[in-house]
């Protein structure tokens, strides 16, 4: 009889899983959103669920809020993350760190195109995420990623 095949053992991540989590960070943003005024603003059913009043340019603000995740890409305070999670506009950005500060980011610039969004913190001697070459990553090579949630 064949003796029954052993499974190889998967990667070791702890040592990759310890150089990197530092650096990742938790994003939360508020944006305001002028929304237009609606004919049914003085609708009381439409008041109950949508109560905010017309601004002085016809308009009511409403506030969008979205998570996600970044990660801190120089020790002086600049932070990558998606640009769906900053949006665009006026918009207040906290980045969350590992050691459980809360920093007030500013963004720095946003690219829906490739949904990338550069913030920069005031901050020094951040833990920050060595850059990789992509190009050097070979078909079925492991790749780890790490987010927060």
């Amino acid at each position: 009889a064949e003796a029954p095949a052993v499974a190889a053992p998967g990667p070791d991540f702890t040592r990759v899983a310890e150089q990197t989590v530092a650096a990742v960070t938790n994003i939360a943003s508020l944006q305001r959103v002028a929304v237009p005024n609606s004919p049914f603003g003085s609708d009381p059913f439409f008041q109950y669920f949508f109560g905010d009043q017309p601004d002085m340019f016809g308009s009511r603000n409403r506030y969008e809020s979205s998570l996600g995740s970044g990660v801190v890409i120089s020790a002086d305070g600049y932070v990558l993350t998606n640009s769906h999670v900053v949006g665009e506009g006026e918009v207040e950005v906290t980045v969350g760190l590992v050691d459980k500060r809360e920093l007030r980011a500013k963004v720095i610039g946003v690219d829906p195109s490739t949904d990338l969004a550069l913030l920069k913190v005031d901050a020094q001697n951040l833990p920050a995420m060595k850059w990789g070459d992509s190009s050097k990553l070979k078909v079925a090579e492991w790749v780890l990623a790490i987010g927060n949630p």
